[in-house]
């Protein structure tokens, strides 16, 4: 693999969008308007114009999008202010309306998010799965109902939704409160609707946990 001086650039590690694809990289250096990056999955190089790349995540203190002063990379519509990823909402939730309430899904291996920002937050624990196994198990009914119930509560206020990355479970709740608070629960109405969180590359909405959400 051909190799790069990385003086120039402290090293970041990210998930981005380059061209429609999705790669985990780590930032080696900037030449101009190009950034190079080591695709962590294949070792190859990536040069990509700093125009045509767009932040998913980043597991380190700051994200891309952060580093050049841009915009959060999220969806945002009349009922969702942002589906974001725990690393976007520790270091940038001050960003984001404090008037609206906090849905936040982390791994439970770890420990829940702590911000005291938002009218009102719900922290649930669960994995990322689409179907359980002996070790990961998917989204249980209680916690389900918990979401559902929250929704149900603040369906006049705005939701931010985050999980570790920011592109699935949160997109899967993200599903739910537009199934529930626009179609009153119908999966079949809103699933002929033109979903923004449908329609943004960033987003692979867990369907598991919208339908154990909506259903329960």
């Amino acid at each position: 693999m051909n190799t790069l001086d990385r003086t120039f650039v402290p090293e970041s590690k990210y998930m981005i969008s380059f061209r429609k694809q999705h790669y985990s990289v780590e930032m080696i250096k900037e030449l101009g308007q190009i950034i190079v990056f080591e695709d962590l999955d294949t070792g190859s190089l990536l040069y990509a114009p700093k125009g045509e790349i767009k932040a998913l995540s980043n597991p380190s203190s700051q994200n891309w999008i952060n580093l050049h002063g841009e915009a959060l990379y999220t969806v945002k519509t009349d009922i969702i202010e942002a589906i974001i990823s725990r690393t976007e909402l520790v270091n940038r939730y001050a960003e984001l309306d404090k008037n609206a309430v906090l849905i936040s899904i982390y791994d439970p291996d770890k420990n829940p998010v702590q911000i005291d920002y938002f009218k009102d937050q719900l922290c649930v624990p669960f994995w990322d799965v689409i179907t359980s196994t002996e070790i990961n198990p998917v989204i249980d009914i209680d916690t389900a109902t918990e979401i559902k119930e929250f929704i149900l509560k603040h369906k006049t206020s705005k939701f931010v939704i985050n999980c570790e990355a920011g592109m699935s479970r949160s997109a899967g709740v993200g599903f739910a409160v537009e199934c529930l608070l626009k179609f009153e629960g119908s999966r079949y109405y809103f699933g002929t609707s033109n979903s923004k969180i449908r329609n943004f590359e960033r987003y692979t909405p867990n369907l598991t946990v919208f339908e154990a959400i909506v259903d329960s």
